[in-house]
Order: structure tokens, then C-alpha cells, then sequence
């Protein structure tokens, strides 16, 4: 949900895909970001080293679900605030 409440509020007064374009170091350390996530969660002596488990692929589609609807959420604002 952090990942795309940033990409959400980064894009101010445009929208992501505008946003991404325009800033690949932005894209570049989201795309990072997530690839270190997944790779502690799902690679087996890194998700021992941190001490968690895998997530259910359920479990994991909610999780990106939340992230989509934080997203959502703030594009939704930045329409009725800007006018």
C-alpha cells in the first residue's frame, strides 16, 4: 500500500503513467522496490533470514489489491481537490 500511496501522491496534478515517464528514477526504484519484496518473501533462506513466510498467492493478490485501491484513493482526491 506505501508503494502505490507514493506513486499516488508523486503524480500531483498528473496522472501515474504521466508521472512514470517523466521520472524513470521513480520507476526504476518501484520496480526495485517490489523486486526486493517479493524476493524476501518468496526466496527461502532470505524469507528464514527475515523470518517470514510466504504469502498464499490469495494472501498476496490482496495484498497488491490494497496497493491498487490506496492508489485509487489518492487519484480519486488529487480529481476533486484540483478544481
Amino acid at each position: 500500500t506505501q508503494i502505490g500511496h507514493a506513486l499516488g501522491l508523486r503524480a500531483a496534478g498528473k496522472t501515474i503513467w504521466q508521472s512514470l515517464r517523466a521520472n524513470p528514477a521513480l520507476m526504476g526504484l518501484t520496480g526495485l522496490t517490489i523486486g526486493l519484496q517479493i524476493a524476501v518473501i518468496y526466496i527461502p533462506f532470505l524469507d528464514t533470514f527475515f523470518e517470514v513466510v510466504p504469502l498464499s498467492a490469495f494472501d498476496f493478490g490482496i495484498s497488491v489489491l490494497l496497493g491498487g485501491i490506496i492508489w485509487a484513493a489518492v487519484e480519486i482526491e488529487k480529481g476533486l481537490t484540483s478544481k
